[in-house]
């Protein structure tokens, strides 16, 4: 399981039925879109991140996320907003 790291906007967040079970479209400085899961490992975690990538919609062209994530399962292992 190798560890990858990008940053850019996110542009969607979609939430599923299941439970703790959501993606982010992470458009990239390079223009690339990467489909990325949130942690599900605990409540308190997805919790968090869910409330980071909506308020990170709202962040003005020059805002920034940066993640860093596991290549295998895609999986957010962390995600700080920039300004």
């Amino acid at each position: 399981m190798s560890q990858q790291t990008a940053g850019g906007r996110i542009t969607s967040v979609k939430m599923f039925d299941d439970d703790m079970r959501a993606e982010i479209n992470l458009t990239t400085g390079g223009g690339q879109v990467l489909t990325l899961r949130l942690t599900d490992n605990k409540q308190s975690a997805f919790s968090g991140m869910v409330a980071c990538a909506t308020s990170a919609l709202t962040i003005p062209p020059t805002g920034w996320v940066q993640v860093t994530y596991d290549d295998d399962d895609r999986e957010i292992n962390d995600m700080e907003i920039r300004s």
